[in-house]
């Protein structure tokens, strides 16, 4: 599919968070474990041992061409700085069919998300040329005296 010929309108993020965990039911449902859009670690930097992404988005075919479409997730710093990124082979939208519409649906499994310093951190999902959504996650320092949290690991804040 050409992605010349599409815009963005051609799509809505229907869900974009970041979670402890996701639970697909027998019949196909998602249930999402635990969102949350920050860690805290008593020293950077930090890692967060596992957590996941997850997407879904509904694309209106206006121009059902076939093909697909090359997609990206990218872990950024609050300046702008890529921590680190998924490319286009890993994530491909299959085509919906001519007029209709299709829901990509993707659940990425992110282990050892790396956090270099206090601040926020953004997982940004590219479609084609198109930044599609940018979930926050702040990471922030906690002092050593909480019995809850130890080490160099990152932990979920709500």
């Amino acid at each position: 599919m050409s992605e010349g010929s599409q815009s963005l309108n051609d799509f809505e993020v229907q869900v974009a968070v970041l979670a402890e965990r996701i639970e697909r039911g027998q019949a196909g449902a998602l249930s999402i474990v635990n969102i949350f859009s920050g860690v805290s670690a008593e020293q950077f930097p930090a890692m967060h041992a596992e957590c996941v992404f997850l997407a879904r988005i509904q694309y209106r075919a206006s121009h059902a061409t076939g093909g697909s479409f090359r997609a990206k997730l990218r872990f950024v710093d609050e300046d702008g700085n890529s921590v680190f990124e998924l490319r286009d082979d890993i994530l491909l939208i299959p085509p919906p069919t001519p007029a209709a519409s299709a829901v990509w649906e993707t659940v990425i499994e992110l282990k050892d998300l790396p956090f270099e310093k206090e601040g926020e951190y953004f997982l940004e999902l590219y479609v084609g040329p198109w930044r599609m959504c940018s979930v926050l996650c702040r990471a922030s320092l906690v002092p050593p005296s909480n019995p809850a949290v130890s080490g160099t690991g990152a932990h979920p804040e709500q």
